[in-house]
């Protein structure tokens, strides 16, 4: 009988998650360009066209923001109630659960699209993004500063 190498098995099925991991980033970006497109050229229709693709597609586009934007708006919540404290992805989702988050109707697992909403949060200014002994941390901005959010990202801690 054949001894099975689980330690091969184990680091194939991690490079296997990380591809996977890297598909779905590409994909989520690809998503996102595809969702600015469809927005802006929405306009560009006539009114019976508008009307039939928003019958015909609207369900299908409703829940794809329910989704997106649910997880947004708790992430925001959770990196506001811990204001001026930085957390890491981790504990961003630990938080999640212990407010009872439900994360069934998402695909990957929670710290993928946790992190994944983070990094968009940075890009859009949102969130302060900092690496903590080679650990990335985030940080909201604070309510009622007077500050826009191009300024708050640009000023220095």
């Amino acid at each position: 009988m054949n001894e099975m190498d689980y330690k091969e098995i184990v680091a194939g099925a991690i490079e296997k998650m990380l591809s996977l991991a890297d598909q779905r980033d590409s994909l989520e970006i690809e998503l996102e360009k595809m969702i600015q497109f469809v927005t802006a050229s929405f306009n560009l229709l006539s009114e019976a066209d508008k009307w039939e693709i928003d019958r015909k597609f609207q369900p299908m586009l409703d829940t794809l923001k329910r989704q997106d934007s649910s997880l947004v708006d708790v992430v925001r919540k959770v990196l506001q109630a811990a204001y001026p404290e930085r957390l890491t992805v981790a504990e961003v989702r630990n938080r999640m659960r212990k407010i009872s988050f439900d994360f069934s109707s998402y695909a990957s697992n929670p710290l993928s699209s946790i992190s994944t909403t983070l990094r968009r949060l940075a890009v859009a200014g949102e969130v302060k993004r900092k690496s903590v002994e080679g650990v990335a941390t985030y940080q909201m901005r604070p309510m009622n500063t007077g500050l826009t959010i191009a300024q708050w990202a640009k000023k220095e801690e």
